[in-house]
């Protein structure tokens, strides 16, 4: 349910209605997938190439060793040439076999070690990091903004505001209530939220700051003239007459909430940037 936050700026009521809103949880920040170092990997590989080797059957092994190269014996008899001997099946290098069994367990191997490369990384990766929750502006809170300081403020439900025409809403006794300001009491006001309303976006050092500039051409860094910033400050010095011109008119009209935005202009973003040079 909204608020309306109640205060008074130079004995004029501005009201600023509070929309309550909920915490938000921000997604959470997904780390990114730890990634095995080649020496893991062999490791991880070889583990498994050593393990399938040690569970060959011993068909799988008769295999591998008819494949591989025969060693050959001589038979010597003395006072004879020596004549080759039968090739032995069974005799063999183990270095060869070795090389023969790792070629045979070879894709299986890679397929196992592939699937724990997965299981390890998944394992390693850092789970993702929780982000804390942001909590919703309180009502409190946002008055602490929108208020000027030292200033006292009332909080109310929309449903305790008054009848009739918000323009004579007062505060009285803390609470809201149909009134009217005294003509000194308006004209303090609104003058005061002329200075305000130019101060905020163009100080008197800064206007001045401007026009010093503007007699050089607007001269960059380098001191190259900018003429086409002329017009822009030409757009500067009409707004200022027209906040002060606002001003007048909501005296002459006698309006209670002058202190609303509504009721006065905005210098435009080239303004607003020009001004923020200086």
């Amino acid at each position: 349910m909204s608020k309306i936050i109640a205060y008074k700026v130079d004995g004029n009521l501005v009201t600023t209605e509070f929309l309550p809103k909920e915490d938000v949880q921000p997604a959470d920040i997904i780390q990114p997938p730890y990634v095995l170092t080649e020496e893991e990997q062999n490791s991880i590989l070889d583990k498994h190439i050593q393990e399938l080797i040690a569970a060959l059957t011993n068909e799988q092994k008769t295999t591998i060793i008819e494949g591989l190269p025969k060693i050959q014996t001589e038979a010597v008899v003395e006072g004879e040439e020596p004549e080759p001997a039968e090739e032995l099946p069974q005799a063999y290098n183990d270095d060869d076999f070795d090389r023969a069994a790792t070629e045979f367990v070879y894709n299986e191997a890679l397929e196992k070690a592939e699937t724990e490369f997965q299981e390890v990384s998944k394992a390693k990766t850092p789970k993702p990091k929780k982000q804390p929750v942001i909590k919703a502006e309180t009502v409190e809170e946002h008055a602490a903004k929108v208020v000027p300081k030292d200033v006292e403020f009332i909080i109310v439900d929309p449903s305790d505001l008054p009848d009739g025409e918000r323009d004579l809403w007062t505060i009285v006794d803390g609470k809201i209530v149909i009134g009217s300001l005294p003509m000194e009491t308006l004209i303090a006001g609104v003058r005061a939220q002329v200075t305000q309303r130019i101060g905020k976006k163009a100080s008197a050092n800064t206007i001045m700051n401007m026009t010093a500039a503007s007699v050089l051409g607007f001269p960059d860094e380098t001191g190259k003239q900018r003429p086409e910033l002329m017009p822009v400050f030409g757009q500067a010095l009409a707004w200022v007459t027209e906040v002060r011109m606002t001003g007048k008119q909501l005296i002459e009209s006698g309006v209670q909430d002058f202190a609303d935005d509504k009721h006065w202009p905005e210098p435009s973003q080239a303004v607003q940037d020009l001004a923020a040079e200086f």
